[in-house]
């Protein structure tokens, strides 16, 4: 028992450490005047160093790199889930076609996702200590706020590059080809799917919502809570549906009317 607490303790107090040397890297790039995007791309390298480092590490005791040892526990844990509902009878006959389904989701594009992940480790840590920076010790750390955020036309592009080679995988008969426009797409779903939210965020900000309307949302979210697997779907999905197809459209028709330097026009 004891030596379970002093692993666990151990494992805490090692992972503090990575997190309070990030923040010190974060806090002597805002200190310096560097770019917001460019810190949270440092941030984001600096995980991928970890991750590559560890990985070798993994490499050499078991002779699997982490993302491969992820991919085997996925692709078993995705068999023992199909396994227990097939019993129960709310899997689809064709177990194939979810095995398929699964594969091309989260296991192909497994790069993707940890590259997503990183993204969102990195923003949050800088937003954390940027706040610090901000309220007591009075730097200035300006940032485009959310909801004028924006994509390039250039990266339109490359997202329905990728499409295409996905759509047309078969005739193509390249795995590996697949698999970088699968990872790609991943990263630019996430992506355009944070703009369209910057979208959304930009509208509801400037629209004065009752108190009826406000009791309705608060309601929603409070379901939201109670029945989580559910609503996690179906949030996917119409995110997907929605702010991605926003996020990309905005591109072109800048619904918000901002000049790209995130300022609303006058």
């Amino acid at each position: 028992m004891a030596a379970n607490i002093m692993r666990y303790a151990a494992s805490f107090l090692f992972i503090g450490g990575i997190f309070l040397v990030l923040d010190l890297i974060l806090y002597f790039l805002i200190k310096g005047k560097v770019k917001w995007q460019l810190i949270i791309a440092i941030g984001i390298l600096y995980f991928i160093a970890l991750l590559t480092i560890f990985s070798a590490i993994s490499h050499k005791s078991t002779g699997l790199g982490i993302v491969d040892e992820m991919k085997i526990e996925m692709v078993r844990a995705s068999e023992i889930t199909i396994t227990q509902y097939s019993k129960t009878g709310t899997v689809p006959a064709d177990a194939q076609a979810v095995r398929e389904t699964i594969k091309s989701l989260i296991i192909r594009p497994l790069y993707g996702w940890i590259l997503v992940s990183l993204f969102f480790l990195a923003l949050l840590n800088y937003l954390f200590v940027r706040e610090i920076a901000k309220k007591h010790k009075k730097i200035e750390a300006p940032m485009t706020q959310y909801r004028y955020w924006f994509g390039n036309e250039a990266i339109v592009w490359v997202f329905m590059a990728c499409v295409g080679a996905v759509m047309f995988s078969k005739p193509i008969k390249n795995e590996l080809v697949t698999d970088i426009a699968l990872n790609i797409m991943v990263v630019l779903v996430n992506f355009y799917g944070l703009v369209g939210g910057a979208v959304a965020a930009y509208f509801i900000a400037n629209i004065r919502i009752n108190k009826i309307l406000s009791n309705i949302l608060i309601l929603l979210v409070a379901g939201m809570l109670l029945f989580a697997n559910i609503f996690v779907v179906i949030l996917f999905y119409l995110s997907i549906m929605i702010l991605v197809p926003l996020g990309v459209f905005d591109t072109w028709f800048n619904f918000r009317k901002i000049d790209r330097g995130g300022l609303i026009w006058k």
